[in-house]
């Protein structure tokens, strides 16, 4: 099968950010400089639960398929 140009959605590093985007802009108050965002990223990063990670690869030949029904278009994902 040939890799759809710029697919997000086989791409499984988008869906973490994504997570992490949503983890950052919970916070009451946005972070006061560099250092602490970067603090923020550090942290939130190491919370995502293996889990999470798991499900997507698990989820991935689920993925494959749709977008394959798709001629490599988008998908619900």
């Amino acid at each position: 099968m040939d890799w759809p140009a710029q697919s997000p959605d086989l791409n499984l590093i988008e869906h973490l950010w994504q997570q992490l985007k949503q983890r950052l802009t919970s916070y009451e108050h946005p972070s006061q400089g560099i250092n602490e965002l970067w603090e923020r990223v550090e942290r939130e990063w190491e919370e995502i639960d293996a889990s999470v990670v798991q499900k997507l690869i698990e989820g991935l030949p689920k993925r494959i398929l749709q977008v394959y029904r798709v001629n490599g278009g988008y998908t619900k994902h």
